[in-house]
């Protein structure tokens, strides 16, 4: 383009607003125009006076002596710039995407006083950071001039990055549409916190950022972060897609923190709705619910498929506040030391630097509770607990029905004086205070003589976690005995006479005691000859993981230190993983049996500690969940999963995995390179040959 031919509009930036207004009023249009011009034209131009005609006479002598400013000039604002300079896709984050936005903006903005505006005011690129009124002495503007600068610049950046284009830059349309997206979504919700907006801006965390730099991305949307002094009653940073939300969230969110610590329990969202619309009819529910949303004091749950809201535990006011809380979930009675306990335990795994006793949780004083007599036990007054204990509640029921009566009786009657009782505590008390008799009926001890007409029901003899370990072994030594013998049977004597020498501890008299365990052992007569016969457990049989661990490896049972640890690396080791999953397939393809995870071959209860380790994200046991699951998955055909239930008891404060596999209606092969076939025998498990898999095949299922 030639000198002449450059526009003025284009190089305004060297002209005053007054020659400007002249120039554009009698037709001056390009820099040839006013070179030509000369300056007893300009003067009888009306309105100008001897100022002008200075100001007019010092540009012609800039325009001739300063053509290449001017060529520079007038390429910048002719110039198309396409922002941001780096390649995006759509899996770039958002703030990525405005940092190289604003910072490449910057680079071109040819007007010297917005640039300072905005690189101070914002503290862009590590400038320091200035107010508004710091600014006006600097640039020597007034502050009403300050800020209504700094409105048009966030109105043009609205503009550049909304729509795509500001002057001669344009932005990225993948950009302008994953800005857009963002911008609608955000409205839609109306209220969500600094931290929600920071996610959606960058999920991966990958990014860093200033809270500057998120500031003005949030001015350029348009939106409010609400001062602390006005949400002085939270600890959140609350942000408003319109400025005429601001007394309704307000008012919102404080009578939703006020009304969830008195309840101190989670309320529904539906009552809690209705609750304001009481009072604010016009609110919609869904300001409602984001106000609940956004409020970093205040957690959703699903309680029956209900959505819920609660105070957060931490943010609960008074110790007796998390004491009630603490009872409530329990649904049953507390000992005040467990309650305290119980409150630290739940600090302590927040990261709450608070301890309480049971002095400081004041229940004394608080009508809220009410002791169980004299025990140093606590229940909430409003379930209107009476001070009798289970036995207590049980010996009463008995008197009242004053007959043998079933246990589903006695339980209903107990649960309706006290609802929430546990019914296996119940059960429990029925089997160690009263008798069992004909009938499936329970009668008390004193009335046996007036029931002697019903026989009573002999109690099976069992193991119990008070059996000596010298008895759980040579118990194990029987079932190994039996194990090698066809049919698993053999004559009382031969048994006694194998075994005896093996330990001094073992006697004629107490091998049979040990043949009378009505979980363990068959006995049947030939002639007078006793025999004895492995009873073949099924897993559902087995409930106490403590009574597995007592009675040690077996043919349906087996212990693995780890899922996938290597306890000699310290690191996962997929032999480690093999070794779980081939014990599950020598399960299916037996008996049936009980896998335990995190107890040592020695019976020394370890728990999973070392497998929640080698995962990364902060919920373990749903880490550990999930990745088992993916095995077995892996491993097996999902027509097993029916075949295969999976617990995690605590025993000893130690959790474990408790893996109880059923037996199969078919043969099972492991998903591996070799399909391998695996089965149970005695206590351990062994890899059969094709030759032998086909011949136990035959066996077992045709």
């Amino acid at each position: 383009m030639e000198y002449n031919d450059i526009l003025i509009e284009n190089i305004k930036i060297h002209i005053s607003n007054k020659l400007m207004s002249k120039f554009l009023k009698n037709e001056v249009k390009t820099v040839g125009d006013i070179l030509s011009l000369q300056t007893t034209d300009f003067s009888n131009f009306r309105g100008v006076g001897i100022g002008l005609v200075k100001l007019f006479e010092e540009l012609k002598i800039f325009l001739d002596l300063n053509k290449s400013l001017v060529n520079e000039t007038n390429l910048k604002n002719t110039q198309k710039f396409l922002i941001p300079i780096i390649e995006i896709s759509e899996e770039t984050p958002l703030i990525e995407i405005f940092k190289n936005i604003l910072n490449d903006y910057v680079s071109l903005l040819s007007n010297e006083t917005h640039k300072s505006i905005l690189l101070h005011f914002y503290g862009l690129n590590g400038t320091e950071l200035l107010t508004l009124d710091d600014l006006g002495i600097h640039l020597g503007y007034t502050n009403e001039r300050i800020r209504q600068l700094r409105i048009q610049i966030i109105n043009d950046l609205n503009h550049l990055i909304f729509i795509g284009t500001h002057d001669n830059i344009e932005v990225n349309s993948l950009c302008v549409d994953k800005a857009n997206k963002l911008l609608t979504k955000l409205q839609r919700r109306q209220l969500f916190s600094l931290e929600n907006f920071i996610t959606e801006l960058d999920s991966s965390k990958s990014t860093i950022y200033t809270l500057d730099e998120i500031r003005l991305i949030l001015d350029i949307f348009g939106f409010t972060i609400l001062g602390k002094v006005e949400t002085v009653f939270t600890k959140g940073n609350l942000i408003i897609t319109e400025k005429s939300l601001k007394d309704r969230v307000l008012k919102i969110a404080k009578i939703a923190i006020k009304k969830l610590k008195e309840s101190n329990v989670s309320l529904s969202e539906s009552k809690l709705v209705i609750e304001f619309k009481k009072t604010y009819q016009k609110t919609e529910n869904q300001l409602i619910i984001s106000v609940l949303e956004s409020l970093p004091e205040i957690e959703s749950l699903l309680i029956n498929d209900n959505k819920c809201y609660q105070i957060k535990f931490q943010f609960l006011s008074r110790a007796s506040d998390c004491a009630y809380r603490v009872l409530f979930e329990n649904k049953d009675k507390m000992y005040i030391d467990h309650i305290s306990s119980e409150i630290n335990h739940r600090f302590a795994t927040l990261g709450v630097q608070k301890k309480y006793n049971r002095d400081s949780l004041a229940l004394v004083a608080d009508k809220r509770f009410e002791p169980i007599a004299k025990t140093g036990y606590w229940s909430l007054k409003e379930w209107n607990l009476n001070s009798f204990s289970i036995k207590d509640l049980v010996i009463d029921t008995m008197h009242k029905f004053n007959k043998p009566v079933s246990i589903i009786q006695i339980t209903e009657e107990v649960l309706n004086k006290r609802p929430l009782i546990n019914k296996k505590s119940i059960k429990a008390i029925i089997g160690s205070n009263l008798i069992k008799v004909d009938g499936e009926l329970w009668i008390l001890p004193e009335w046996s003589k007036r029931f002697s007409h019903l026989e009573l029901t002999k109690r099976k003899k069992v193991l119990n976690k008070n059996t000596p370990k010298y008895r759980v072994e040579q118990v194990e030594a029987i079932r190994d005995h039996l194990n090698k013998k066809e049919d698993n049977k053999d004559f009382a004597p031969n048994i006694i006479k194998t075994l005896i020498s093996k330990s001094d501890r073992y006697t004629k008299q107490s091998f049979y005691s040990l043949f009378n365990l009505d979980d363990e052992f068959n006995k049947e007569f030939d002639g007078k000859k006793l025999i004895v016969g492995l009873k073949k457990k099924s897993n559902s049989q087995i409930q106490s993981p403590f009574e597995l661990i007592k009675i040690g490896e077996s043919h349906n049972c087996e212990f693995k230190s780890t899922l996938r640890v290597n306890l000699f690396t310290n690191s996962p080791d997929k032999e480690i993983e093999l070794a779980c999953l081939k014990t599950i397939a020598a399960f299916l393809n037996t008996s049936g049996g009980v896998l335990l995870i995190g107890v040592e071959d020695n019976r020394n209860i370890i728990g999973l500690n070392k497998d929640f380790e080698s995962f990364k994200k902060p919920d373990k046991l749903d880490e550990f969940q999930k990745h088992l699951d993916n095995l077995i998955t892996n491993f097996f055909d999902n027509s097993f999963f029916s075949l295969i239930k999976i617990k995690f008891p605590k025993l000893d404060d130690k959790m474990v995995c408790m893996i109880d596999v059923k037996q199969s209606n078919k043969p099972v092969l492991l998903n591996n390179k070799e399909n391998d076939f695996y089965i149970r025998r005695t206590g351990s498990t062994v890899k059969l040959n094709k030759l032998e898999m086909m011949g136990y095949i035959e066996n077992k299922w045709k």
